[in-house]
């Protein structure tokens, strides 16, 4: 008993030790990110694919009439018209948050400015961008004074995917950029409960019911191109981290920066995936 005490209590030191080291480097990075410079740049294009409606389909339709009927029964995606305006909103709030974290940023009509930097370089690429919008079908159950009442609906979703490509400028080790994915989805706002009638019994099912408008879309993008900024500095940050703090110290917590708190801490699903060859 006394030896896996004493086991215990060393494995808790050990990594009291390592997240002490940890967040006195983390801080250390954040104090001097202005020495890093970043080169923003970004796709022309949008992946768009809608499946809304597709159980209406006949099979006497061709794949591209097909494509246009779902694309026509969605909410978002149909109105669309130009893919730079939506890019140009995602990054506009990503570069500018970036900014926000003290780094250095240089937009593509920047290179030659960006060529010129002797600080820490880094290039942060929007390779892809995907939209997809579809049906998503919802039911609610309950049981009441012995029967079981269900209640089926559609719901609408749409899911924001992006990929990113990182690497570092002049680094021998890193000869490939980091292939970094994140996704994330906005539903309609829905609100529905069963209710029984006091007088006659008669069980009915009450819904609020928000879709997703072209406005909140909006919003959504223009959070995501933040949230995504706050990933890219996260992952400079560990990767920081990983390289400065040797093996058998480092812990296996993925760190984060609130820049408007100024506050470190950790998080097991919030960040970007990496993508492996």
């Amino acid at each position: 008993m006394y030896r896996l005490s004493t086991i215990l209590i060393l494995i808790v030191l050990t990594l009291f030790t390592s997240c002490s080291i940890e967040r006195k480097m983390a801080r250390q990075f954040n104090n001097n990110a202005e020495n890093i410079s970043i080169l923003a740049l970004k796709t022309d294009y949008i992946f768009k694919m809608a499946d809304k409606g597709s159980e209406t389909l006949n099979n006497n339709v061709t794949e591209r009439e097909a494509d246009s009927i779902l694309m026509a029964n969605t909410l978002v995606l149909k109105h669309i018209d130009d893919d730079n305006e939506l890019l140009d909103l995602f990054f506009d709030n990503f570069t500018n948050e970036l900014k926000r974290y003290g780094l250095n940023v240089f937009l593509q009509n920047e290179i030659e400015s960006f060529v010129a930097v002797d600080t820490n370089a880094w290039i942060v690429n929007l390779a892809q961008m995907e939209l997809e919008e579809f049906d998503y079908p919802f039911q609610d159950s309950e049981a009441i004074n012995g029967t079981l009442y269900t209640f089926d609906y559609i719901i609408n979703g749409l899911i924001f995917n992006t990929w990113f490509e990182l690497s570092k400028v002049n680094e021998v080790d890193d000869i490939k950029p980091e292939i970094l994915f994140a996704s994330n989805y906005i539903y309609d706002e829905f609100t529905g409960y069963f209710a029984q009638n006091f007088f006659t019994g008669e069980v009915s099912y009450r819904i609020i019911h928000d879709t997703i408008t072209m406005s909140s879309f909006l919003e959504f993008t223009a959070y995501m191109g933040r949230l995504y900024a706050a990933y890219t500095y996260d992952y400079l940050l560990n990767n920081h981290l990983s390289k400065q703090v040797s093996p058998d110290r480092r812990s296996n917590f993925w760190y984060r920066y609130d820049p408007y708190r100024r506050m470190i801490f950790t998080t097991e699903e919030d960040k970007f995936i990496r993508l492996d060859d």
